[in-house]
């Protein structure tokens, strides 16, 4: 099985790259700028940001070509037709600007005419990901190929996403946080006892994540009954899980949509994913309900010492968590997420990263057009 998995791979990537080849070969690539995700299918975070920026400069040809790929049959075969889409708009554009995992490109053997920006949507270094996972090098296709630029917050970032993504430490830029822009006009608004739960990635194979969900959602029940839950999956988790709730708990799907209740919300819950770290922004209640640490801290593993980084208080059990909701003022124990943000934001609060973004990018079309 896992053999002819390699062998489809390998004809995937040999088909795209011969369609980018004959592409490039008959084109010369336009002075445009191309935007482009997967991960959603409307400009949300970081895309959205600078999108605003480049396109108050008229004379920027602004391509924007967005999709969310469902992990389904007929999603697959969808994702593989707009694959070449994809394919198109990188071989005549002069700059190619993404927010996350794009299989297609990585399939390639890209031309330097076609400048990729790589904008990862995560903010700040915490979790290991991408190549610095090291059975991701023995992959068919491997991951993170053919960046030419990737934009980080700070120069405390650019180790670990030269590492992860396989670039030199001069290929990554310190400009700050696009999106910081979008998340500072966020008004705080009135709560009512809610908890944002927001787990990592994890295969959907993986049933540990189904039941520490339902674990969590029993707790809340029974000795938090007054308050909801709202449960924020990772937009390429397929597998939507049975929870066992009476209906207090809504779950959110919708890639980037977690944004949108930052500030509605008293409290966020999560183990590893790094949107902790945009919330702490918000300077509200951070919870780690993380049962797996020390296996997590083997692999994938941190690029950080994950308790003394984070400061936050941990739990094993989502009794001993709902308990201590229920039992502290955590509403103004917030000390150690104002220390989380100073962390992530205090270096780039006052950048215009998007503005940067926009004349790096104008500079770019002016080397590749003279």
């Amino acid at each position: 099985m896992e053999k002819i998995k390699e062998v489809k791979l390998v004809i995937l990537k040999q088909t795209y790259n011969i369609f980018y080849q004959i592409v490039a070969f008959f084109t010369v690539p336009k002075k445009r700028i191309v935007i482009t995700s997967n991960r959603a299918s409307f400009l949300r975070g970081n895309l959205l940001a600078i999108h605003e920026e480049l396109i108050k400069n008229d004379e920027l040809e602004v391509v924007v070509y967005l999709f969310h790929f469902e992990r389904s049959f007929k999603g697959r075969i969808v994702y593989f037709l707009k694959s070449f889409r994809v394919l198109y708009y990188l071989a005549t554009s002069s700059v190619f600007i993404i927010d996350d995992y794009l299989f297609p490109l990585y399939c390639i053997n890209k031309k330097k005419e076609n400048t990729v920006i790589q904008v990862w949507h995560a903010v700040g270094t915490l979790k290991k990901f991408g190549l610095s996972i090291p059975r991701n090098k023995l992959d068919v296709v491997i991951p993170h190929r053919n960046y030419d630029w990737v934009i980080v917050n700070t120069e405390d970032d650019i180790e670990a996403y030269a590492e992860a993504f396989g670039v030199e430490k001069e290929q990554v830029l310190p400009l700050g946080v696009p999106k910081l822009d979008l998340i500072q006009k966020k008004q705080k608004k009135v709560k009512n006892k809610r908890i944002l739960y927001a787990p990592t990635y994890r295969k959907d194979t993986d049933p540990f994540i189904g039941n520490q969900m339902n674990d969590l959602l029993k707790m809340v029940e029974i000795n938090l009954p007054d308050w909801e839950i709202i449960i924020s999956l990772h937009p390429y988790v397929k597998n939507r899980y049975e929870l066992r709730s009476s209906g207090k708990a809504k779950v959110i799907t919708s890639p980037e949509s977690i944004e949108d209740y930052y500030t509605s919300t008293d409290v966020f819950i999560t183990d590893y994913s790094a949107t902790m770290l945009e919330y702490s922004y918000f300077e509200q209640p951070i919870l780690i309900y993380a049962p797996d640490l020390k296996y997590y801290k083997k692999d994938p593993g941190f690029y950080v010492d994950f308790e003394s980084f984070l400061n936050a208080p941990v739990f094993k059990s989502a009794e001993d968590l709902v308990k201590y909701i229920g039992n502290n003022d955590i509403i103004n124990e917030v000390g150690y997420v104002r220390e989380i943000k100073n962390k992530i934001f205090n270096k780039c609060e006052n950048m215009n990263s998007s503005d940067e973004i926009r004349v790096f990018c104008e500079r770019i079309l002016d080397n590749h057009h003279r």
